[in-house]
């Protein structure tokens, strides 16, 4: 799909790609699909534009001051990162524009010179969840679904319902009984969507409603979806925006389903290919140690270097690691292997096989970064 800015005048072409590099099929943007058809691989929405992005930072910060609607949103507000036309029938609850705290107590604890806490919280429904919903269920409402559906520990039921009242679009998710947070779970009843509980965990209704989205009517916007990820990197501009464009040593993020990694690794890649930053933050992720298979690939990968020697109660990728895996050979590193019975009290990263662990690994590699897992 092609459109034309109305502000910058540029020209911007977006698909939907493969990330397998043995594959790279291409898709139509608005064709509904959440893997490759050829292969199975994950997919990426790209775009080639021709916005010139020493214009964009200005840009951005007018729109700080403007009661437009779209310029209110953390989202929306860098809208030319975004793969949607400028009349896209945007689904907005003022997400994003989340504060960053000094934490110099933190810091001091931690032995560190500076600290500072993005705090997610501050979204409409409680969470990151509402920077990538935004983006999701303006997509449906291209797509034209009837239902948008999702499975869910909490945050995520909490985001697709609210997202869906606004847009008043059906909503369906599915929950493993007895792991979610009666908080989470009254805010997606409040918000009129059907809520279904089944035993097993998170991973088990992932597999069910993937199954159940291959009808054409339901739209799934868990972050296997790419268009949650679009709306999710935007949290990295909004991060360095504020920050004057200057780029951190580290960015450290939970991990469970992987996306919000995915969304960091993707978001800095793309500001840096524009020439707005100059280098890559080291991307952190840290599962909780019951729960932590991406970390356990690290593990592994790393022991396969004599140099590697993660410390104690961590999982890490050395130097010497590092050679060996590149950010252009991620696709040769072995498969991820689920844990069957993920066990923590973060009942939101109680994941043991998380979808989106190949884009993860790309974005941690090509940051030089690393994998944590901490009881």
């Amino acid at each position: 799909m092609t459109t034309t800015n109305p502000q910058t005048g540029a020209r911007t072409t977006a698909t939907q790609r493969c990330i397998d590099p043995s594959c790279g099929a291409r898709f139509e943007l608005n064709q509904r699909i959440y893997v490759c058809s050829r292969c199975g691989g994950l997919l990426d929405v790209v775009q080639e534009s021709a916005t010139d992005p020493e214009q964009l930072p200005a840009l951005w910060t007018r729109r700080l001051a403007s009661f437009e609607t779209r310029n209110q949103s953390g989202v929306w507000r860098y809208r030319e990162l975004l793969p949607f036309a400028d009349d896209a029938p945007i689904v907005s609850l003022a997400e994003g524009n989340t504060p960053i705290y000094d934490a110099p107590v933190s810091a001091a604890y931690c032995g560190l010179h500076a600290l500072t806490l993005k705090h997610q919280g501050c979204n409409p429904t409680g969470s990151f969840k509402d920077t990538g919903m935004t983006a999701a269920i303006t997509q449906a409402l291209i797509l034209g679904v009837q239902t948008v559906s999702c499975a869910s520990t909490g945050n995520t039921a909490a985001s697709l319902a609210a997202y869906a009242a606004r847009a008043k679009l059906q909503c369906a998710i599915l929950v493993p009984r007895g792991q979610i947070s009666n908080a989470k779970l009254a805010q997606s009843l409040d918000y009129g969507a059907a809520v279904l509980e089944l035993a097993g965990n998170f991973d088990d209704a992932m597999r069910v409603i993937r199954e159940l989205a291959e009808d054409e009517s339901i739209y799934l916007v868990n972050s296997i979806n790419p268009f949650r990820i679009e709306g999710q990197k935007t949290v990295a501009a909004e991060l360095l925006h504020q920050r004057g464009w200057r780029v951190p040593d580290h960015v450290v993020v939970p991990g469970g389903n992987l996306g919000n990694s995915t969304a960091f690794g993707k978001g800095f890649a793309e500001l840096k290919n524009l020439g707005l930053i100059d280098h890559l933050p080291r991307l952190s992720v840290v599962q909780a140690e019951g729960a932590a298979p991406f970390a356990r690939l690290f593990e592994s990968e790393g022991r396969l270097s004599p140099a590697a020697g993660p410390t104690a109660g961590t999982a890490g990728v050395s130097p010497a690691s590092r050679s060996q895996h590149s950010t252009s050979d991620w696709n040769a590193w072995p498969a991820l292997t689920p844990m069957e019975h993920p066990h923590t009290l973060a009942t939101a990263i109680k994941i043991g096989a998380p979808v989106s662990w190949q884009k993860a690994l790309r974005a941690v590699l090509a940051s030089g970064g690393t994998v944590l897992s901490v009881s």
